[in-house]
């Protein structure tokens, strides 16, 4: 009888021994194959070193000096990643790359430096991995850039979460669309070093929120690594709040994207605090003197002082423009 007991109360350890042991060399092997001198597309990875630990409640995998690249376009180098999952339920991943880094571009190299930094997702529990869930968090960060200019920020929060849609969904051009919800909240972001010639009320973003749905051709799942990432179809702001100074700007509006990249649609702002704001970005050189004239001239009798100046911005082949006036030329989508 005794004998029977021993191995009733052991056999759950040594069933948990054996799945922790054979699912953390799963997961090790699987990142090792993942990262390891790999080409997905014109994305390519590599490391040094992984380390496995945090038996029996955890995988705790770290992996040293880890480099992403897309020859043409850019290539991240972050010397440790840590990534961890409860034992019980691996698919929620956190990645901590709070160390410094470097993306180097086209446009020059930009170090990060940040307290806290990382990303959190969520994988449904399905063979194809879709994302249910995805959330990055830095704080007290600093990006520098080699030409010269810093952002300084106390935190920023980004949100993507999977929105059910029915089977079927398409957008505008006949090819099927899958909604994702992306909520952006960010603190205390100093411009100073990045835009010196600023009066100083306008140093700093106090605070920019943001709520909008991205629709992309299809989801977000392990299949990226065979067919590269997703295009972007869609991007509706339903809502965007800037508190700069002591103006305010709410947005709204939609975009669609061709596929090539290039987003045609209207976004519509509501300025509060609009007379100061025009004025500093013709006295500094921001805005052209004669627009900002003309838009002082022409609303400066039809508006109140509180209350907020509509300018709706339409956007036809990335061109953006208000009313007469062309503003300049939006980038395509990468």
């Amino acid at each position: 009888m005794r004998r029977w007991l021993v191995i009733i109360l052991a056999a759950p350890v040594v069933l948990w021994l054996v799945y922790w042991g054979a699912a953390g060399l799963a997961v090790k092997q699987g990142v090792e194959s993942l990262l390891q001198d790999q080409s997905y597309g014109d994305l390519s990875s590599r490391f040094s070193e992984t380390r496995l630990q945090g038996f029996p409640t955890d995988f705790q995998l770290s992996v040293s000096d880890v480099e992403f690249q897309n020859a043409p376009l850019f290539s991240w180098a972050v010397p440790l990643v840590q990534m961890s999952a409860p034992s019980y339920r691996p698919q929620t991943v956190n990645l901590d790359i709070s160390g410094p880094q470097t993306i180097q571009s086209r446009f020059g190299a930009l170090e990060i430096k940040a307290h806290s930094f990382n990303i959190g997702l969520f994988f449904r529990p399905q063979l194809s991995l879709p994302l249910g869930s995805a959330l990055l968090k830095l704080e007290t960060a600093q990006l520098a850039h080699e030409a010269g200019w810093r952002l300084d920020t106390e935190r920023l929060l980004v949100m993507l979460r999977e929105i059910s849609t029915e089977v079927g969904a398409a957008d505008s051009l006949g090819a099927p669309v899958n909604d994702y919800r992306l909520e952006l909240d960010a603190r205390q972001m100093d411009l100073s070093a990045m835009f010196p010639e600023l009066p100083p009320a306008y140093h700093e973003i106090t605070a920019a929120t943001a709520d909008t749905m991205l629709s992309f051709s299809r989801t977000w799942n392990r299949t990226i690594f065979e067919q590269g990432l997703p295009d972007l179809r869609r991007l509706v702001v339903r809502r965007a709040e800037v508190l700069f100074g002591d103006t305010t700007i709410l947005l709204s509006g939609q975009l669609q994207a061709t596929q090539n990249g290039v987003v045609s649609g209207q976004i519509v702002a509501d300025i509060l605090g609009w007379r100061d704001l025009l004025n500093m970005l013709r006295q500094t050189g921001y805005m052209d003197p004669d627009i900002a004239r003309l838009i002082l001239d022409t609303l400066g009798d039809q508006i109140e002082p509180t209350e907020p100046l509509k300018i709706p911005l339409r956007i036809e082949d990335g061109m953006v423009s208000f009313g007469i006036f062309s503003l300049g030329l939006l980038p395509p989508l990468p």
